[in-house]
């Protein structure tokens, strides 16, 4: 089935200023493309590569409102986002992008993705039984031509991004995979994180995970608030790069057996925070049903 990429008309408006840009523009041209069509053909292209199935063959530009109101984005903005839509006019995927010339902080991937990712699951979460927060595929496309996305901290959400679940692709092939920075026996580097003890070494680059805890023994893990506290002026951006962390940690937790302990935000009172308490509710019922189908074999096998 052959599909059509619907991108925002700010992208549109941003790879032209980009591309009036020289240096940019060189950076364009030593990858091969030479204008800003050509930049959106790429982009397809990429997409098309990382997964041959999705046969996108054009593309639609949209403006950000239409945007929000088809992928059902009850958030505050859709502007670094759209969609991939198959010939019968049904959403597949959603498509985020990171600017050509990004100068904000190095949390650009939370702020840019998951407002959109919160906005569609409080609109979809009373009708989904996917216990995921995306309730469909999510493809992110960096556009981004400055040295911040060189950064070991932008690095890292990628990879955290990833984990989640969301597909990345880079039109300049930047590398960001050795952040993870661990090898296998035949001393290979490791370019994915699969378990959540491993999720746990990777947060502890700075020598703490800020995150969560995890107790092996009683198969616990703990949600830490300490980065809310310390935030307190603006909880919502805080969660948003919170979410990149512990969001791939839950459904770890829950394909591991673990059992989700959120009680040191239960004083937070948040719309976006309870949200995110509300799918920790959904893993630990999973866990409970798990626990009791296994003590009914137990017991069954004592009998």
């Amino acid at each position: 089935m052959e599909r059509c990429l619907v991108i925002p008309q700010d992208l549109i408006d941003k790879l032209n200023r980009a591309y009036a840009d020289a240096p940019t523009r060189g950076r364009w041209t030593a990858i091969g493309v030479n204008n800003v069509n050509e930049m959106i053909q790429r982009v397809i292209d990429e997409l098309n590569l990382k997964n041959p199935k999705l046969l996108i063959r054009n593309h639609r530009v949209e403006n950000s409102t239409n945007i929000r109101y088809r992928v059902e984005n009850s958030g505050t903005t859709s502007k670094f986002g759209g969609y991939i839509e198959n010939n019968k006019g049904n959403i597949d995927a959603l498509f985020f992008y990171i600017e050509p010339n990004v100068s904000s902080a190095n949390d650009f991937l939370s702020r840019y993705v998951m407002p959109s990712i919160l906005g569609i699951y409080k609109s979809v979460e009373k009708r989904t039984k996917d216990l995921h927060i995306n309730n469909m595929p999510v493809y992110i496309v960096s556009l981004c031509s400055t040295s911040r996305i060189g950064n070991d901290s932008v690095k890292r959400t990628i990879i955290c991004a990833e984990t989640m679940g969301f597909d990345y692709v880079d039109v300049f092939n930047n590398s960001y995979k050795e952040v993870i920075n661990r090898f296998d026996v035949n001393g290979n580097p490791i370019t994915t994180i699969e378990t959540l003890q491993e999720l746990d070494y990777f947060l502890k680059y700075s020598g703490t995970n800020e995150y969560f805890n995890l107790d092996t023994v009683t198969k616990t893990m703990t949600i830490l608030s300490g980065r809310f506290t310390a935030n307190n002026s603006n909880v919502t951006a805080e969660l948003y790069r919170y979410v990149l962390r512990v969001i791939p940690a839950s459904y770890m937790a829950s394909n591991e057996g673990y059992k989700i302990d959120a009680t040191s935000l239960s004083t937070i009172n948040n719309d976006s925070v309870k949200l995110i308490k509300n799918i920790w509710k959904n893993f630990n019922i999973k866990w409970r049903r798990k626990n009791y189908a296994n003590n009914i074999l137990r017991c069954s096998g004592n009998g």
